[in-house]
């Protein structure tokens, strides 16, 4: 497994987690089961962390594909700026659950303020895991209407005319 791969597999886990948890956390708000409650602060502690390995698995990742074609510096460091961004809000929102998990008797005020801190952490999130998806995939970019294999066929016929004019 390469570091791109490692990247890739860790990268999920905090996008997916924190809109699993943000559910969970809006969820126990409404539904009053201190058991609920826990397990939604512990899945908003584990969404909040896993952002740790997937922004420090990105440096790596992003030395083994800066060099391939068709890859833009200027969109690794976009995401590179969204990932940091919302990696920061992640582990705070982690740490604000976390407090909710020992102190008992404020665990409702904290579960409200990291369901807050939460929206906010889906959304970066969110925002990081497509700036990192405009990385290897041109088809999603704004202003793209080509799929990949339409960008191919054009690319291959322009290089075959230019064949043809240097003749």
């Amino acid at each position: 497994m390469n570091p791109a791969h490692l990247h890739l597999l860790v990268n999920h886990i905090p996008v997916i987690g924190s809109m699993l948890a943000l559910i969970a956390l809006v969820i126990s708000l409404f539904w009053k089961s201190e058991d609920f409650q826990k397990a939604a602060l512990v899945m908003a502690l584990v969404a909040g962390l896993s952002a740790i390995p997937a922004y420090f698995s990105g440096e790596s990742a992003e030395e083994m594909v800066e060099d391939k074609p068709g890859v833009e510096e200027q969109l690794i460091e976009e995401h590179e700026e969204a990932a940091k961004i919302a990696g920061i809000v992640a582990v705070l929102s982690g740490v604000v659950a976390a407090s909710g998990l020992l102190l008992h008797e404020k665990r409702q005020i904290i579960s409200l303020v990291a369901t807050v801190l939460f929206v906010a952490t889906a959304g970066l999130m969110a925002r990081a895991g497509n700036t990192g998806g405009h990385i290897m995939h041109p088809e999603i970019r704004e202003g793209s209407s080509q799929s990949p294999t339409e960008r191919s066929s054009r690319e291959k016929e322009g290089e075959h005319e230019e064949g043809e004019r240097a003749e």
